[in-house]
């Protein structure tokens, strides 16, 4: 179903760089304000100048950071700090990282050119909303640099192994031709596959994949509309066109029997703040006709990192009955368990699938959320309600009187990614964080 062809990538020439570590970056939605510039100083090739180069006051139309990012590239090129690959090539990346529980996990998958479908067509699925601006931004940098800077990351499934046994045998007996450990102590190792045989072998087995995008739904959206400018300007060829592609790191989901060990995803917890007339002891009483709850009090640190570890530990044990924790402040967390899946269900009205509605996140929207808390979702914004992996951060947070409560939720699992994708429907907003990103700067595409 997917089409997809190797392409001749450009990457650092590590002969004129002082190492891959100071030039690499996280994707450019994962760069704060602060890294912006700790990257910008930390090399004068950092990938940062190509994909969230700084702003200032005086720009406009004939001068912004996006025509500084192509005279950047450019300048790179011709000096040789970059370079474009001989032959057509698939690379291989795999990344080993850790939790933060220590569990130690690798994660490793193909980047190639796939040809840009429209999501009507059902070969290549999404699961998350987009935004405006952000698409904006990332297509007036494909305009200016006719550069494609990152790869969307998408998942497969493939239980046979085909594909993953190939790059497993490929891994072992060569070293990477690019390898560096990040600023989270992950490692990342690229390789180059350029045999034709083995490339044919690969495409030939992606034919019949549907493409599930996990990370960079802006991007391809970005893609999709910048192939539509260029057929307006150019008119449509009977050959496929270089903007007919998109970089994408495809990764196998039946890599092992747990989807989760490989395609890590974190839970993407809840802080609010400014309810009105807020009473956790009132919202408790209306859970209680949901959920059944359990209260972890606690009188001192050494108890209250106890009755953490408690809270996190009932929440997995029930993920399938939909189990949440919530923290208010004070010297107590609570647990809330659903009691009756159709009754949320009901709740949840007949607008989605039963596949939305088994998400935590649905069942938190609607009936603790929209329902407890009497906010609806178009009244949400960046005032009331901040979103956090961390855990700790999130406590501290609310022990800071910054929010009212935070929410911890479970991890989504990559089979529910799944599942929603192929019913043609949108997750709710925050609902995935796949970790580890893909690292900027391995390897781009020129258009």
């Amino acid at each position: 179903m997917c089409g997809i062809i190797p392409f001749c990538g450009i990457r650092y020439n590590q002969e004129k760089i002082s190492s891959l570590e100071t030039v690499v970056a996280p994707p450019y939605d994962e760069i704060s304000h602060a890294q912006q510039e700790e990257l910008y100083q930390r090399d004068p090739y950092n990938i940062v100048r190509l994909i969230l180069g700084r702003e200032y006051p005086e720009d406009g139309s004939q001068e912004n950071k996006y025509l500084r990012s192509a005279r950047q590239m450019g300048s790179w090129l011709e000096a040789g700090i970059l370079m474009r690959d001989a032959e057509p090539s698939l690379y291989i990346y795999e990344q080993r990282y850790r939790l933060a529980a220590g569990e130690q996990r690798r994660r490793r998958g193909f980047i190639a050119l796939a040809k840009l479908e429209d999501f009507s067509t059902g070969k290549i699925l999404p699961h998350e909303f987009t935004l405006a601006k952000p698409k904006q931004d990332r297509l007036d940098l494909l305009r200016a640099t006719q550069a494609q800077l990152s790869q969307v990351f998408a998942f497969y499934s493939d239980p046979q192994r085909t594909i993953s046994q190939l790059l497993e045998t490929e891994t072992a007996e060569r070293s990477p031709a690019a390898s560096l450990t990040d600023d989270n102590g992950d490692w990342h190792g690229l390789w180059q596959l350029s045999e034709r045989e083995k490339i044919a072998f690969v495409c030939q087995q992606m034919d019949d994949k549907a493409i599930f995008i996990a990370d960079g739904h802006h991007r391809y959206e970005t893609g999709l509309t910048y192939q539509k400018e260029r057929r307006a300007a150019e008119g449509n060829s009977a050959r496929p066109q270089s903007y007919d592609y998109i970089p994408m790191m495809f990764v196998n989901m039946d890599e092992s029997e747990r989807p989760e060990d490989n395609l890590t995803i974190l839970p993407i917890h809840r802080l609010i703040r400014r309810l009105s007339c807020f009473s956790w002891e009132r919202i408790r009483r209306q859970l209680e006709l949901y959920f059944q709850l359990e209260t972890l009090e606690f009188s001192d640190s050494s108890s209250e990192g106890e009755q953490r570890r408690r809270m996190f530990s009932l929440m997995a044990q029930n993920a399938s009955r939909h189990s949440f924790g919530v923290y208010c402040g004070g010297n107590s967390y609570d647990v809330l368990t659903l009691r009756d899946k159709e009754a949320a269900e009901l709740q949840m009205g007949d607008k989605y699938s039963r596949s939305w509605k088994a998400l935590d996140v649905a069942v938190l929207q609607t009936l603790l959320i929209d329902n407890m808390l009497r906010v609806r979702h178009v009244e949400w914004n960046e005032d009331n309600l901040a979103y956090t992996t961390n855990a700790d951060q999130a406590i501290r947070m609310v022990q800071e009187q910054k929010y009212q409560l935070a929410i911890f939720l479970n991890p989504t699992r990559v089979q529910q990614v799944k599942e929603v994708a192929v019913a043609g429907e949108k997750m709710p907003q925050k609902s995935t964080f796949f970790y580890p990103k893909l690292l900027s700067g391995l390897v781009l595409n020129k258009l």
